[in-house]
């Protein structure tokens, strides 16, 4: 179970930094690039795009604090 969950995280934090960099390398390059037409779709875009880096944020550090307390108890309850 821990591997499997250490796995999911692992993706999850390769989805969060190709949508980082898509956001700060294609995206801003299209901003920069574009007029008032082009900029309120890609307002809508980069909303969306900051909603899915809260949201995979969320769910890695949830995962890294399972993980990091499975890691905890484990210790603990071999020193008993």
């Amino acid at each position: 179970d821990r591997e499997i969950l250490a796995a999911q995280r692992e993706r999850l934090l390769v989805r969060y930094r190709d949508e980082e960099a898509r956001l700060t390398g294609p995206f801003s390059d299209a901003w920069d690039g574009g007029g008032p037409a082009e900029h309120a779709r890609l307002l809508a875009e980069l909303k969306d795009g900051l909603a899915t880096l809260a949201y995979l944020k969320t769910v890695i550090d949830d995962l890294g604090a399972v993980l990091d307390g499975d890691q905890e108890t484990h210790v603990a309850h071999r020193r008993h």
